[in-house]
């Protein structure tokens, strides 16, 4: 029952509810009396939300170049969320692998996303500044680590990555990182490809 809980727990936290399903409808069944299953089955139904075909949360940041830029601009695009912060170093380390990313898909329906929720805007506008090959659409919360990102998408550490299919819905709330190679490539084309049928459906 620990083992089980423990597994459960740590799964739902990384990886959310997406693949999990056999395993939640044992324990929940097996251990109905369990200590573990009212806090486990709250994480559940909060990761639900964010669970593959579900809507994307929406958001509005402020551009690099200050424009105000939403979510839903990019509807018909798969987008490629990457939250991130100038502090942070295992944010930083993948920035490489994410240009040779953002190369391999280029000419692709794809839109590289980049939400940092840094506090400091300068150092912010600096770090971009010296590095004009980091390209793509740069976005700043304005309010820090305590944003609408943070917390419509469960995230309390980064770097996170998101992926959002053309209609706007979640592909993945915790998407592969840029340095997994084939693994984050298959998943965008994937996408990419999915076919959302006839119109009206």
């Amino acid at each position: 029952e620990y083992l089980l809980a423990t597994h459960l727990n740590d799964y739902i936290r990384v990886f959310g509810v997406d693949g999990i399903d056999e395993v939640w409808k044992d324990f929940s069944t097996s251990y109905t009396k369990s200590a573990y299953l009212p806090s486990l089955q709250d994480k559940y139904d909060s990761w639900s939300r964010l669970a593959k075909g579900q809507p994307a949360p929406g958001f509005t940041y402020t551009s690099i170049d200050g424009k105000e830029v939403s979510l839903s601009d990019f509807e018909g695009k798969v987008v490629y969320v990457d939250v991130w912060a100038t502090w942070c170093g295992p944010c930083k380390r993948e920035i490489p692998a994410s240009k040779e990313l953002k190369k391999k898909m280029g000419g692709k329906d794809v839109v590289f996303l980049y939400v940092s929720v840094d506090e400091n805007k300068d150092a912010w506008q600096d770090y971009l500044a010296n590095d004009p090959e980091f390209k793509g659409v740069h976005l700043i919360t304005g309010t820090g680590w305590k944003s609408d990102i943070t917390d419509e998408y469960m995230i309390d550490g980064i770097p996170r990555y998101l992926l959002i299919d053309r209609e706007g819905n979640i592909a993945t709330a915790s998407a592969p990182r840029p340095s997994s190679g084939e693994k984050i490539e298959d998943l965008i084309n994937e996408t990419l490809t999915m076919d959302y049928g006839p119109a009206g459906d």
